[in-house]
């Protein structure tokens, strides 16, 4: 962005942006501090960690954990380990997020694919993973991920990360649950694609079609094409079969990443488009429960007493159409 400014405009952005780097910058490599620290603490007990996303990410794309933005930090474990992993991360002084009762815990890890965990001291922010998204969203088979991990170096520590096939997969996976809402998402599979020039994304791709998320793949890769002009993404798409949907999808994120600011979906277009992405009948069967299922956010919105719990299933269609409203709030065609 400075560089497309010129003279006094640049120094006086620059100058205002430099402290908000700095700051960034200093938060990345603390937070890339305490994964090393984590990794060598489930190590020390048997349980292998693969980073996903966060500094890994950022070293591999970019060359440094500060050049690229996050929050928090994400582990995959295998999902034998979560209880350990809870223990040991609880005695470094982390707190589940929200608190959950057992039955919440065991339902969340049936059909969920993440436990929270805080720690209120340096606001660290912890995303235990035993799967990269809800079973109703999309299914991964984690085993297979896993065997395919990749060893690579973080500030020169050794870092299992996803191979870069399954992190294409992982990441279009990711950002179609977020709805493409923010650019960032094809910035980083533009370079992912770039960066892992020898990766074999036919194989890739096969693997989303055995998981039914390669029109998800397909709609990142279009969406590379079209907003970033990637020629790697075109390669790859001009070796696959022409999926429309895909291209309509595609057409609608597009146009509202240009129209900034993003307007909110409404629930029904987020409904709509979350069963667009997905190609097999079975799948979406599986969203439709699964999006009315009660999750983690909706517990802890509405904490029910041992009494009421017969009205959880209730919770969430109520929060969904607080949240979202029933309708959209703008035509997705516009």
């Amino acid at each position: 962005m400075l560089g497309s400014l010129h003279g006094e405009a640049a120094q006086a952005l620059g100058g205002q942006l430099s402290p908000l780097l700095s700051q960034g910058a200093r938060r990345a490599l603390q937070l890339t501090a305490e994964l090393f620290r984590v990794v060598e603490l489930l190590g020390r007990h048997g349980i292998e960690v693969i980073a996903y996303k966060g500094p890994a990410l950022a070293a591999s794309l970019y060359g440094s954990p500060e050049k690229r933005s996050f929050r928090d930090l994400d582990l995959l474990v295998p999902e034998a380990e979560l209880f350990r992993v809870q223990e040991l991360l609880v005695e470094r002084g982390y707190q589940a997020t929200p608190s959950l009762t057992p039955e919440q815990t065991a339902q969340l890890i049936r059909e969920g694919y993440h436990l929270q965990f805080l720690r209120a001291e340096d606001r660290v922010l912890l995303e235990v993973h035993w799967r990269v998204s809800s079973r109703y969203f999309a299914e991964l088979d984690m085993a297979e991920l896993r065997q395919r991990r990749r060893e690579g170096f973080v500030l020169g520590r050794r870092i299992y990360s996803l191979a870069p096939e399954d992190q294409l997969v992982c990441l279009a996976v990711h950002a179609a649950r977020h709805h493409w809402d923010c650019l960032g998402y094809a910035v980083d599979l533009t370079a992912l694609l770039h960066v892992n020039g020898t990766a074999d994304w036919e194989y890739g791709c096969r693997l989303a079609q055995r998981s039914g998320t390669l029109r998800r793949v397909q709609l990142a890769l279009l969406l590379c094409a079209e907003l970033l002009d990637s020629t790697v993404a075109q390669g790859v798409l001009a070796r696959l079969p022409q999926d429309p949907a895909a291209e309509v999808l595609a057409a609608h994120y597009a146009r509202r990443l240009r129209a900034l600011p993003i307007t909110p979906h409404g629930l029904l277009q987020h409904v709509r488009l979350d069963l667009l992405g997905m190609e097999r009948f079975r799948d979406q069967l599986r969203y439709c429960r699964g999006v009315l299922s009660p999750n983690t956010p909706d517990w802890s919105e509405l904490p029910l007493p041992p009494g009421l719990v017969w009205l959880t299933p209730w919770i969430r269609p109520v929060r969904l159409l607080r949240q979202h409203g029933l309708f959209d709030r703008r035509s997705p065609d516009r």
